[in-house]
C-alpha cells in the first residue's frame, strides 16, 4: 500500500473508520469501542471522530487537517484533547500488501487506547529489559516452554491438549523460580502486546477470511525463532496471544472479567485452567540451541559496544560520581557494568543535570543509576574555559580538570 496523495489517505482513513465502527470491535473484544483515528506524515495529520475541531486545524468534510507537531510520534494511541485517538506514521505503511492487513493494525493501536482508558497497570517495567539475564538455563526452559504453548494451541485432542499445557505453565513456573521478577517484564508484555495481538489476528480473520489457522500459525511463526534473542521485546507478543487463544478454549467468556483483573494474563490462564505442574528435564539438544542463542547475542552486544568506540569524533569521558536523572529503557544495551544509551542520557552531579544525546556510554559499580563515568563523542574539542571550568559542546559547561590522554578527553570531577 502507499498513500500519498490526500484524496487516497482521506478515503482510507474512511474506510478505516467506518469499520471500527460498525459494531465489529464487540466481536474482538468485550467492551471494545471505537476512538478517532489519526493518519500522519511529514507535515500532516489527518483526523476522523473527533467531536470538536482542535485548534490549528481546519474542517474538511468529516476530516480535521493540520500542521504535524511532535504529539504525534510511531503508531500507537496518545492522549488528544482530554480523548485517546489511534495515530498510525503512513510513512511505515509500505509494509502492508492489503487493505486488511493495515486494518488490523490500526485495530491493535486503538485496543492500547482502550487498555489506557479502563486504566490497565498491566504494562511492562522496561527497567527490567536491559537487566534481563540471558542465561542458558533460563533460555532453554523459554525454548520447551514455547514449544508446547504452540503445541497446545494447534492441539484438537482434549487430554493431549491438556498435557501440553501443564508442561507449558511447568516450564514458566521453573523459570519464575529461576529469573524471579525479570519474569514480570515478559508477562507484562503478554497482557499489553499480546492481547492487543490477538485483537489483531481477530481483526485480520475478519476482514481477510483467510484460514484462522493459517493466520495463527503466522503470528506464532516466532514461538519457534529459538537462537534469535536481538527481538526479544517482540517476541513475548504471541505467547500473550496464544494464551489468549488458550483461553478461549477453555473459557469462553474470560474477556470481560480479565479487563478489569490486576492479574497478568498468564496468572490469570493458571488460575482459570488449575492444571497441577511437574518438574521439567531439557534435554542436551535444547540446551546447546540455548547456548548458541545466548552466545549470538554476546558477539551482537560485543560488536556494538566496539562500533561506539570507532566513532571519528572527540572521545569524552567525564570521572567523577553521576546519578541517574534520565533515560529511555526501551533503547538501553547492558554488558557487564555499562550501559550504551541509544537515544539520551539525563544524569546530575549533584548540583547540575546534564543531557546527553546517544550514543553515549554510562558506566556503574553497583547500581545502574550510579555512574562512575560517562563516555560520549563530541563534534568540538572540550575547551578549558577558567581553573575547572571546562566547555564541552553537547553539555555545555561543567566544573572538572581537563587530561587529554590516549586521544580521548578526560573530565575529572
Amino acid at each position: 500500500m502507499v498513500l500519498n496523495k490526500k484524496e487516497d489517505i482521506t478515503k482510507t482513513l474512511k474506510m478505516v473508520y467506518e469499520k471500527i465502527n460498525s459494531g465489529v470491535l464487540e466481536s474482538y473484544w468485550t467492551g471494545f469501542k471505537p476512538l478517532p483515528i489519526a493518519f500522519y506524515n511529514n507535515s500532516h495529520v489527518y483526523i476522523i471522530g473527533l467531536d470538536e475541531l482542535p485548534k490549528g486545524f481546519n474542517k474538511e468534510g468529516e476530516i480535521f487537517v493540520g500542521d504535524w507537531d511532535n504529539r504525534f510520534i510511531g503508531n500507537t494511541s496518545i492522549k488528544f484533547q482530554e480523548n485517546y485517538i489511534g495515530i498510525w506514521d503512513l510513512s511505515t505503511i509500505e509494509e502492508f500488501t492489503t487493505f486488511s492487513e493495515f486494518y488490523s493494525k490500526i485495530v491493535h493501536e486503538i485496543f492500547h487506547g482502550f487498555q489506557l482508558s479502563n486504566n490497565d497497570k498491566r504494562f511492562a517495567n522496561e527497567f527490567l529489559a536491559f537487566q534481563y539475564p540471558f542465561t542458558v538455563e533460563n533460555i532453554a526452559l523459554r525454548i520447551k516452554e514455547r514449544e508446547y504453548l504452540l503445541k497446545s494451541v494447534f492441539e484438537d485432542e482434549k487430554d493431549i491438549k491438556e498435557n501440553y499445557m501443564k508442561k507449558f505453565i511447568s516450564c514458566r513456573e521453573k523459570r519464575r523460580s529461576i529469573i524471579k521478577e525479570f519474569l514480570d517484564y515478559e508477562l507484562g508484555l503478554e497482557s499489553i502486546e499480546g492481547t492487543a495481538t490477538y485483537v489483531e489476528y481477530r481483526a485480520l480473520f475478519d476482514e481477510s477470511r483467510l484460514p484462522k489457522k493459517y493466520l495463527i500459525s503466522m503470528f506464532g511463526k516466532d514461538l519457534i525463532k529459538v537462537t534469535d534473542l536481538s527481538k526479544f521485546r517482540m517476541s513475548c507478543y504471541s505467547p500473550g496471544m496464544y494464551i489468549s487463544l488458550l483461553l478461549d478454549y477453555v473459557k469462553p467468556d474470560w474477556k470481560k472479567e480479565y479487563t478489569y483483573e490486576n492479574k497478568y494474563i498468564y496468572d490469570y490462564f493458571v488460575d482459570v485452567v488449575s492444571l497441577e505442574f511437574e518438574n521439567i528435564e531439557i534435554d542436551d539438544q535444547t540446551i546447546n540451541l540455548a547456548r548458541e542463542a545466548v552466545e549470538k547475542r554476546k558477539k551482537e552486544l560485543d560488536k556494538v559496544f566496539e562500533e561506539f568506540e570507532t566513532s571519528s569524533k572527540y572521545k569524552v569521558v567525564l570521572m567523577g560520581k553521576f546519578n541517574l536523572a534520565g533515560f529511555d529503557p526501551m533503547n538501553i544495551l547492558k554488558r557487564e557494568n555499562m550501559l550504551l544509551h541509544k537515544n539520551f542520557l539525563k544524569f546530575t552531579d549533584g548540583e547540575n543535570t546534564y543531557f546527553v544525546k546517544g550514543p553515549v556510554v554510562s558506566e556503574f559499580e553497583d547500581e545502574i543509576w550510579q555512574y562512575s563515568k560517562i563516555i560520549f563523542y563530541s563534534s568540538k574539542k572540550p575547551v578549558l574555559k577558567d581553573d575547572n571550568i571546562v566547555f564541552v559542546e553537547e553539555i555545555g559547561t561543567i566544573n572538572g580538570k581537563l587530561i587529554e590522554k590516549d586521544r580521548a578527553f578526560l573530565i575529572k570531577l
